[in-house]
């Protein structure tokens, strides 16, 4: 029997889509869920050793600010779809670690929040783990629409930051932006470009299914319209089109208009310009960029596209700015940092740190050796786990991604790599921010420091999931352990006493009242 379609929309152009719509409807709906349900991947530009990439980098660039003027003026650090937020955390743990450490006067800096879903600027805003910077004044949080030219109101110092109001260049992170905005699509061929209309099909009746979910049920076709120059009114945007002209073989490219005329509008706000640090799948490369076959959605609750790097680094030149990207396109994820400023070349400390801590080695090329660590996982030692925990500096969800591995391994564990494994466990919790995802890292942790006979250390742990997650009977019934391992008889009887009232039907704290407690 024939399958029935049901057409959506037929030849509108590409960025005017429905689909865009429905990215947003899906974000809008989820909020946090997107990430915590582990529907939206988010780790591969989310973690620890990313964060102090960018915060290598944000050192770097506060130090040439410091080395040009002794202003006290705040540089803001704007964080672009800010999501989960576990990236601002990381980030704000390694550079703080920084400017603790050095010797060096850096000005002030604000890292600013942002979001086009309100209920994630709730949740920002009520997270335990932001508080203190809150307080300190080294973050805030702001509603951003990237889509339009508004001003961006600071909501936790009531600050807004408008035209030229800013006297320093704003430091922009884009990460995993770019790749979810409207994007135009063209199609080259012979030295000609065509303008992409797009064509929606869905497998199901678009009534039946909420909007957040047609993502799954949908087709897209395409249809190509030959354009002649001047492609658009703008005058750079029109020069960069211009130069794909030269392309011989066919192919498809996007056109990143939404995401150019966002950062003309952010650089509006400094005197100073901004400095852009952007992380996402894409290229650079123009030859990379040729031969893309007709585009399909990467689908993963919401949908997300390759990034052409190439036209974000010619609108940066073409505005005189300088440009950093890796000597080649990167395997998976590029990482590029481009420099929207009247002294272009007056951030020494930043180019050193990205030729360090990208050129050298990228959070790209880490991401190689993790997920062959990962294939491998089978062959692993504890001292392999534990140089896999140091390289990803202490990322949790390498820790978790690990965890079942390193439980099998504890057997067989020496004097020298228990204390090192105990050391790992303090700077893995350290570095975590709870997104309220399924596994309880309190509680693992505990366990594993129980197992190394770390008694003390453990029962810690298991009280900070008992104040994360609420009382859970195995939680106490494994605190309660600690308190007999350590004989601390009148905490282990106050905590069994506590969970027998509790939980008056679970027969595993019968056990602990026949433990010899001399």
């Amino acid at each position: 029997m024939e399958s029935k379609e049901f057409l959506i929309e037929s030849n509108v152009p590409f960025e005017q889509s429905v689909i865009w719509n429905y990215n947003n409807e899906f974000y809008q709906s989820k909020g946090i869920e997107a990430w915590s349900e582990g529907i939206v991947p988010h780790n591969v530009t989310s973690n620890s050793l990313v964060a102090q990439t960018y915060a290598k980098l944000i050192f770097g660039f506060l130090n040439d600010i410091a080395l040009r003027t002794e202003s006290n003026q705040v540089v803001y650090i704007l964080e672009l779809g800010a999501g989960h937020g576990r990236l601002c955390f990381h980030v704000l743990q390694h550079l703080k670690k920084l400017i603790t450490n050095s010797t060096r006067t850096t000005p002030p800096f604000c890292y600013v929040l942002t979001d086009y879903v309100k209920d994630n600027l709730t949740y920002y805003k009520n997270h335990p783990q932001f508080q203190t910077f809150f307080e300190s004044g080294e973050l805030d949080f702001a509603h951003f629409d990237a889509t339009k030219k508004t001003e961006i109101h600071l909501l936790n110092s009531d600050i807004i930051l408008k035209t030229n109001s800013v006297q320093h260049p704003i430091f922009v992170i884009a990460n995993y932006f770019f790749d979810s905005l409207p994007n135009e699509l063209f199609h080259i061929h012979n030295n000609e470009i065509s303008k992409c209309s797009v064509s929606i099909k869905s497998s199901v009746d678009p009534l039946s299914v909420p909007i957040q979910e047609l993502l799954k049920y949908i087709d897209l076709s395409y249809k190509k319209t030959r354009s002649k120059p001047p492609f658009t009114q703008d005058r750079i945007h029109n020069k960069i089109l211009q130069e794909y002209l030269n392309i011989n073989e066919d192919t498809f490219i996007f056109f990143p208009k939404i995401a150019l005329h966002c950062l003309s509008n952010i650089k509006q706000l400094s005197k100073g310009g901004l400095v852009l640090l952007t992380m996402d799948k894409g290229y650079h490369r123009l030859p990379d960029l040729i031969n893309d076959k007709e585009p399909d959605l990467v689908k993963h609750g919401s949908f997300s596209l390759l990034v052409n790097f190439h036209a974000l680094k010619q609108f940066c030149l073409h505005l005189k700015g300088k440009v950093l990207f890796p000597t080649f396109s990167n395997f998976s994820i590029e990482l590029g940092c481009l420099i929207f400023t009247d002294e272009v070349n007056n951030f020494i400390e930043l180019e050193g740190a990205y030729d360090e801590y990208v050129e050298k080695f990228s959070p790209d090329d880490y991401n190689i050796i993790k997920e062959m660590c990962y294939s491998n996982v089978s062959n692993l030692k504890i001292k392999d786990l534990i140089a896999i925990y140091r390289l990803s500096k202490y990322d949790a969800s390498v820790f978790i991604n690990l965890l079942p591995k390193l439980k099998h391994s504890l057997n067989v564990i020496s004097l020298k790599e228990r204390e090192r494994l105990a050391h790992v466990i303090d700077l893995v919790w350290l570095m975590y921010f709870n997104i309220n995802e399924q596994v309880d890292l309190s509680y693992e942790l505990g366990i594993i420091l129980y197992d190394l006979a770390y008694y003390s250390n453990a029962a810690n742990y298991f009280q900070h999931s008992i104040s994360q997650n609420g009382m859970q009977a195995d939680v106490i019934y494994n605190q309660a352990l600690c308190y007999y391992q350590l004989r601390q008889d009148e905490q282990f009887y106050f905590t069994l006493n506590k969970a027998k009232a509790m939980f008056p039907d679970t027969e595993i704290f019968t056990s602990l009242e026949k433990l010899d407690m001399t």
